[in-house]
């Protein structure tokens, strides 16, 4: 039977490349295939497609958006250096190694490190993320990771459980977690760490807008008289015009500090990174004084003359203790003591119990801050009553009682 004319047509426009095979997506311009390898992922990934065509072999070395996930340590260097300047996103994840790694091997790693950051750091990247494994930085002595300039650079995360080590005097007894170099076009950065007494940080970039600061202090570490540190934080306004605020976390712990008050303030002034307006305290005591702590962090000239917000959370321990007339939650004479709170202006004191030493610290902040226009308190729920606190706390104030908010 003699096919029809329809049928010939719908034959004849077929296109040819079905039978012949032809490769039509490795024919499209360079920029398409680019979004293709983009939505890869990865760049292990997208370099492993020129296993199936020539021309997809080196394509991938003009993504701008590059992601390391999987990669053998000593062949991420090696795939920079094929990569042109000027990316957008550069995040390398060094891969965690499952079996030890001797020491010898380890030393030269962290080594490379180093030379892996300038390696990102020629490529100029808009956005830096860096993770370093544990495992890498586990024996860390004369070795030293430095962080090199990114010019361009609007955010840099580096993550790691360990220090960044520099041992500039080829000590082995000092770790120091070290940005070396001002990452003078840097808008955000985040940094998050374990800190210790001897580590030195010393961070500047003027123009950062984003800043989220977290150092931990292992138990017990860091302390004055019955209080040590747990944890200190800076965090910039979440929306545009909220303040940066500091906040430092102490519990009451079971050794003695002896008063080495200049130890203490100086590890509170080493992560002062940047200006902040805002002071917040948060408190798990024991039963004891929290006044002499109080008065050493309020005193520091860093915090007298520039917080204008003060706020203290008070929690309390199911174990208690009790606080005799000279314990040694109290190695000041703070009740009387008068700091010269210029900017503060508004203070408000969570978890308050009515005890003698909160109604102290009370008279301390009224005779400090000339400037102070409102005072919150809290109740904590085994408090004296509200009228009891009340009439106390308004005595306190006297002509400013107007400007207490009592909460229950």
């Amino acid at each position: 039977m003699e096919e029809s004319r329809s049928t010939r047509r719908q034959r004849s426009s077929q296109p040819d490349d079905l039978d012949t095979g032809t490769d039509r997506v490795s024919a499209l311009p360079d920029d398409l295939l680019l979004l293709v390898l983009a939505c890869l992922g990865c760049v292990s990934t997208a370099g492993s497609t020129g296993l199936v065509s020539r021309r997809w072999r080196d394509l991938w070395t003009g993504l701008r958006k590059l992601v390391f996930r999987n990669v053998a340590f000593p062949s991420i260097e090696a795939a920079l250096s094929r990569i042109s300047p000027g990316v957008s996103l550069l995040d390398i994840a060094i891969p965690q190694q499952a079996e030890a790694i001797p020491t010898e091997e380890l030393q030269a790693n962290t080594a490379s490190v180093s030379s892996l950051l300038r390696a990102a750091a020629r490529l100029d990247p808009e956005e830096l993320v860096f993770s370093i494994p544990s495992g890498l930085l586990s024996i860390l002595t004369r070795n030293s990771i430095d962080l090199p300039s990114f010019r361009r650079a609007t955010s840099i995360l580096i993550q790691s459980d360990s220090f960044l080590v520099l041992s500039p005097t080829g000590s082995d007894e000092h770790r120091f977690l070290c940005l070396k170099r001002c990452v003078c076009q840097l808008k955000e950065l985040t940094v998050s760490i374990v800190s210790s007494p001897e580590a030195s940080i010393h961070v500047l970039a003027p123009k950062v807008e984003k800043l989220w600061w977290v150092c931990a202090f292992p138990s017990e570490t860091i302390g004055f008289a019955l209080w040590c540190l747990e944890k200190l934080m800076f965090q910039t306004g979440q929306r545009e015009g909220q303040p940066t605020s500091l906040k430092i976390h102490a519990r009451n712990g079971s050794l003695h500090f002896s008063p080495e008050i200049a130890n203490f303030v100086r590890e509170i002034k080493k992560h002062m990174v940047t200006d902040f307006s805002v002071l917040e305290l948060r408190l798990r005591t024991m039963g004891h004084s929290f006044g002499a702590l109080l008065s050493l962090i309020l005193g520091m000239q860093e915090i007298r003359t520039t917080v204008k917000k003060l706020k203290v959370v008070l929690r309390r321990s199911t174990e208690q203790e009790t606080c005799h007339a000279d314990c040694a939650c109290e190695p000041t004479e703070w009740t009387t003591q008068v700091i010269s709170l210029t900017a503060l202006k508004e203070v408000k004191i969570s978890g308050f119990k009515g005890d003698n030493h909160e109604f102290d610290f009370l008279q301390l902040i009224i005779r400090s801050a000339p400037m102070l226009k409102g005072l919150t308190v809290v109740l904590a729920p085994e408090s004296l009553s509200m009228n009891d606190v009340r009439a106390k706390v308004s005595n306190i104030l006297g002509t400013l009682s107007s400007s207490l908010k009592l909460l229950g």
